[in-house]
């Protein structure tokens, strides 16, 4: 072959190259929205710490599940990542916050005194989507409760945490009230943890749904114990995230697509190794006790509802002999409504690995029958699954429940409003 052949080859690669390049960046312009050349992606959160470093959870024996005292969200993702995420312009101003002595992500330790009259001290309980209220959510929501109490300075103190349900609220409100907390307000905003947690239990492990969540649990104490997941990535997802990253930036549209692949594969892998990671062993001695179930999920769900009306009804009755406000918000969930979801967001929003939507389904109307019971007890229940039907953009950030920092704000709006008009 000669010179003017070998030439011909290659310029005839680099304009195919060259095509294609062009035509993956007008395709993810038409689908994503971003040109590729210019903006700063970033799709992957850090890898996990490594087997020589703490896990980011702890379990602490009244509560459960907690964040490791000390942790904060730039051990696990990158600000890239959570801006895509929750769709923001600017960096987190949450970024910094540590999870406190109590393992709850907070300015403060607890219990929190009050330094005088004129601050107004709000618990948030529940589970992740509570605690994305009070800390991603933060400077919104004190915003709107300064602006309802204008002479107030607002102390929010978060006790919400990932995976918490009923009756773990129940029980951390206790706690703290014994240990001398005061509050003027406490917020709880839950139901699909107790649905989706207590389906978890029973079909994943054979547990309790009463339980608390048991991927935690003896996740926590495998790792603690040596165990590994046995998932064939293990050893090279951080090299693959990292390669990740580093296609992401090249701001081509090659790249971008690489990383997309590359994304994919870890998340399947994640969610394999999540799964596997998180199940009781045969051999190992556990030093949690773990009631096991005795129904399936279409029997407990009836349990599931009852309980989470009791506990709310006891967190009532405890702050109402205080003269303290108590507030319990159901939280929307996508597979209960009938918004009409763009194409985009319903990427985004479901998913067919889980069966959310007959989890959610079954529960959420056991919940809202049984909340005429909480409103005749005296508790201030707002069903804010009515929040999304027509709220505009996109709202959620993931296939289960999470919101993005918009959805967050309108929810956290919903609860004050309803709160104003009861």
């Amino acid at each position: 072959m000669n010179i003017k052949n070998i030439l011909t080859v290659i310029a005839s690669l680099i304009f195919v190259v060259a095509i294609t390049e062009i035509a993956l960046g007008v395709y993810f312009k038409l689908n994503e929205d971003i040109w590729v050349w210019q903006n700063d992606i970033a799709q992957t959160p850090r890898e996990r710490p490594g087997r020589d470093k703490q896990p980011r959870m702890k379990l602490l024996p009244y509560f459960g599940q907690i964040m490791r005292p000390g942790w904060t969200p730039s051990e696990d993702w990158t600000k890239d990542y959570i801006k895509k995420h929750l769709l923001l312009d600017d960096d987190p101003d949450w970024w910094e916050i540590q999870a406190n002595n109590y393992g709850f992500q907070s300015a403060y330790d607890y219990p929190y005194a009050r330094k005088d009259n004129d601050e107004l001290i709000i618990g948030i309980f529940g589970g992740s989507v509570a605690r994305n209220l009070a800390v991603e959510s933060l400077t919104h929501f004190q915003a709107e409760f300064e602006r309802l109490f204008p002479n107030k300075k607002v102390i929010l103190l978060n006790l919400a945490g990932g995976g918490y349900k009923q009756p773990q609220q129940l029980l951390i409100l206790s706690y703290f009230l014994s240990i001398g907390q005061e509050f003027d307000y406490v917020i709880n905003v839950d139901g699909f943890n107790e649905a989706w947690v207590g389906w978890y239990n029973i079909n994943e492990h054979g547990i309790s749904p009463l339980m608390p969540f048991a991927g935690f649990v003896y996740g926590l104490q495998n790792y603690l114990a040596g165990e590994r997941t046995g998932a064939g990535l293990e050893t090279i997802a951080p090299l693959l995230s990292r390669f990740s990253t580093i296609l992401d930036r090249s701001h081509t549209a090659t790249g971008h697509l690489f990383a997309k692949v590359i994304n994919k594969t870890l998340n399947n892998y994640k969610h394999e190794a999540y799964n596997e990671f998180g199940k009781r062993r045969d051999g190992l001695n556990y030093a949690t006790i773990m009631l096991k179930a005795d129904q399936d999920y279409n029997a407990a769900v009836i349990k599931i509802a009852e309980t989470w009306r009791n506990a709310s009804i006891a967190m009532h009755t405890l702050l109402a002999k205080q003269g303290i406000r108590y507030v319990h918000a159901i939280q929307p969930n996508q597979y209960f409504t009938d918004r009409e979801f763009s194409e985009a967001e319903s990427k985004i929003a479901f998913t067919d690995n889980f069966p959310f939507k007959q989890i959610v389904a079954t529960a959420y109307p056991l919940m809202l029958r049984e909340s005429e019971a909480l409103k005749k007890a005296g508790v201030d229940f707002i069903d804010a699954t009515l929040l999304i039907r027509d709220l505009p953009g996109q709202i959620f950030s993931d296939n289960c429940c999470h919101f993005t920092k918009s959805g967050s704000d309108a929810l956290i709006d919903f609860i004050l409003e309803s709160m104003q008009n009861p």
